[in-house]
């Protein structure tokens, strides 16, 4: 959901170009857009990549692919806040709801690391 709610942003991102007058804006607006998605891709991934059992069953890289899943997320959640997608208010709420969230899954991803099942390891 989150990745979602970042790609949303991403497109918001792209389709506000109206302080973009130089080149050197127009490589600010495009690295923003493009940081959102590809934060939201490495998020998608990050998600994905936990359903392998090369990752699920190993408590190291388990607890790595959290934690570092949290950190991305929290991350996240500080930089959907504002910027240039807060078009309007309603942009805005919308850049506070994704952080929130975001902020909530990188806490739940944190305690999530310390959470392995070692009843599957074991089997």
């Amino acid at each position: 959901a989150v990745s979602i709610l970042v790609g949303v942003q991403a497109g918001v991102s792209f389709s506000n170009h109206d302080h973009v007058h130089n080149f050197w804006q127009g490589c600010r607006w495009a690295a923003e857009g493009c940081t959102y998605i590809v934060v939201a891709v490495c998020c998608i991934i990050l998600e994905l990549a936990v359903l392998l059992s090369r990752v699920r069953l190993h408590l190291r890289k388990f607890i790595v692919n959290r934690l570092v899943a949290a950190c991305v997320y929290i991350w996240l959640g500080g930089f959907a806040m504002g910027g240039r997608v807060a078009v309007n208010e309603s942009w805005e709420i919308f850049g506070h709801v994704a952080g929130i969230l975001a902020w909530v899954v990188g806490c739940a991803n944190f305690i999530m690391s310390c959470c392995s099942d070692r009843t599957e390891r074991l089997q």
